[in-house]
């Protein structure tokens, strides 16, 4: 559905437009230069807000494409980026969509839910105090 769609359009750039207002001290290293570099943890941490939201459990999507990595989420077939930008041909901050094109063109693999929650507790730890930051900054 449309209105699916436009609903997490909204949600997620609301998410991304929180990350760029949080200081950068109070994010995990891997943020510091959002949107470049930072899709893993980016999409991860999308993936919990969604997930709070009720969204229920995306999946984290892993794409290669000529030697380069890029990680978006999945949510009943929809594709959620907020870190596409980082890609030259890219100029949309927030791609939300049933299908991309551009997504297409990565060797894609599906690995498990898109959540912070699934690493070792070092990890969920320095993650769920960013998100905390980044839900701070939410409008």
């Amino acid at each position: 559905m449309t209105s699916d769609v436009e609903h997490l359009r909204t949600l997620a750039q609301s998410f991304r437009r929180a990350l760029e207002r949080t200081d950068r001290r109070n994010l995990i290293v891997t943020l510091a230069e959002f949107p470049n570099g930072a899709c893993g943890d980016a999409a991860l941490l999308l993936g919990a807000y969604l997930q709070d939201e009720g969204l229920g459990a995306s999946v984290y999507v892993l794409g290669r494409r000529d030697g380069c990595y890029h990680a978006w989420i999945e949510l009943e077939g929809i594709t959620i980026d907020i870190t596409a930008d980082q890609f030259s041909e890219i100029n949309q901050p927030v791609i939300v969509c049933r299908r991309s094109s551009w997504h297409d063109t990565f060797e894609q693999e599906r690995l498990h839910q898109a959540h912070y929650s699934v690493y070792d507790d070092h990890t969920v730890f320095e993650l769920h105090k960013a998100y905390q930051a980044v839900l701070s900054n939410l409008e």
